[in-house]
C-alpha cells in the first residue's frame, strides 16, 4: 500500500500561546530536528494542536517527534481526536510518546475519513507540571489512491454519492474526476450512508452551482454548504439509507488512479 505523509504543510492551529518562535506549523514542514516544533508558552496546560486537511482521509498511521527544549522532551502522555465537522471529535489514540529522539509510529485502526485531526498532550518529561508541553513533528499517513467505479463505460461517483460521470474527453478530464468526484476508501461503497453529497463549480459568472441536479424530494432536512476551501465547495444533506453497491449494475468495475 503506497502511504504518503498527507499532513505536510497543512493547515495547523492552536489556541495555546505560543512561545517565541515555536509555531504550530513546524509539527507539519518535515524538519525532523529534535529542536524544531511548537511549544507552549504557558506552564503546566494541555496542549492541543489541530490539522486540518484538504478533505477526510482514512488515516492508516500517525508518526510523531519530540520537541527537545532545555534538555527536556515535552510530550509524554496524548490522544489524537478526528472529526467531520470540527465539532464533534472520536477519540482515535490515547498512547504514550517514548522519551527519545527518533520518529515513533502508531498503527491505527481506523475506518472512517476525517478532515480535522488534533492532538492533546497532557505532560511532559520534566517530571514536574510546572514546565510547558509542545511536540516536535505529526505526520498522518494515508493511501492517496483515489477508486471511481466504471459500468457499460461511463464513470461513476464514490465520493458519498452515486453520480454518472459519463465519458472522459481525456487524461486530463479523468484525472479531475478522481480527484473531484473519487474517494481514497473504496470500502464506502459497501456502507449503509445516509447522506449525499453534490460538489460545485464556479459558473461563467463566478457564481456556485452544483455539477449535477440535485433530487429535492430524498432531501430528509436542511441543505448544509461545506465549505472545504475557497476552491472546494459541495453541498450536503441527509436522506434515506443507501448503498453504493446496491445501485450498481449486476457488472461494474472499480478503476483506480494512484498519485504519483
Amino acid at each position: 500500500m503506497n502511504l504518503i505523509n498527507i499532513a505536510l504543510n497543512k493547515l495547523v492551529t492552536t489556541d495555546n500561546v505560543i512561545f517565541n518562535t515555536y509555531t504550530p506549523d513546524k509539527i507539519v514542514n518535515g524538519n525532523l530536528d529534535s529542536t524544531d516544533g511548537f511549544l507552549c508558552k504557558d506552564n503546566g496546560v494541555f496542549v492541543l494542536l489541530k490539522i486540518i486537511l484538504d478533505n477526510p482521509y482514512l488515516i492508516k498511521k500517525v508518526k510523531l517527534k519530540q520537541l527537545n527544549y532545555n534538555n527536556i522532551r515535552r510530550c509524554k502522555e496524548f490522544t489524537i481526536k478526528a472529526s467531520n465537522d470540527n465539532i464533534n471529535y472520536n477519540t482515535i489514540l490515547s498512547e504514550t510518546l517514548l522519551n527519545n529522539d527518533d520518529l515513533q509510529e502508531f498503527i491505527l485502526n481506523v475506518n472512517k475519513a476525517y478532515k480535522y485531526w488534533c492532538i492533546l498532550i497532557k505532560n511532559n518529561y520534566s517530571g514536574e507540571t510546572g514546565w510547558s508541553n509542545g511536540i516536535g513533528e505529526f505526520q498522518l499517513y494515508a493511501n492517496e489512491s483515489k477508486y471511481l467505479i466504471n459500468q457499460n463505460k461511463d464513470y461513476y461517483s464514490t465520493k458519498t454519492n452515486f453520480l454518472n460521470l459519463g465519458q472522459p474527453v481525456d487524461n486530463t478530464e479523468l484525472q479531475n474526476w478522481y480527484n473531484k468526484y473519487g474517494t481514497d476508501d473504496i470500502n464506502i461503497i459497501t456502507e449503509n450512508l445516509n447522506n449525499k453529497e453534490f460538489p460545485m463549480s464556479k459558473n461563467e459568472n463566478g457564481i456556485w452551482e452544483t455539477d449535477f441536479e440535485l433530487d429535492i424530494n430524498e432531501v430528509k432536512d436542511n441543505i448544509k454548504l461545506a465549505d472545504a476551501d475557497e476552491n472546494n465547495k459541495s453541498i450536503k444533506y441527509n436522506c434515506n439509507d443507501y448503498r453504493i453497491l446496491d445501485l450498481c449494475d449486476d457488472e461494474f468495475d472499480i478503476r483506480m488512479l494512484k498519485e504519483k
